[in-house]
């Protein structure tokens, strides 16, 4: 997913955004060689990327 930068209007809780989505996934028994990181940290970043598009730190999921 790319956010483009003029729909960023609050980057406040991306990092917890991307915690939140990083302890999910390895909770879940989620793979945990190269792939599988990438994959999560992928899902992370949309994650936090979809978060920067509201205001006030409110979870957004990307779409």
């Amino acid at each position: 997913m790319t956010v483009q930068a003029d729909a960023v209007v609050d980057t406040m809780g991306a990092g917890d955004a991307t915690l939140a989505t990083v302890v999910a996934g390895l909770a879940a028994g989620e793979p945990t060689d190269a792939a599988g990181w990438q994959a999560l940290l992928d899902r992370a970043m949309a994650v936090a990327g979809a978060t920067c598009t509201a205001y006030g730190a409110q979870l957004r999921l990307p779409r």
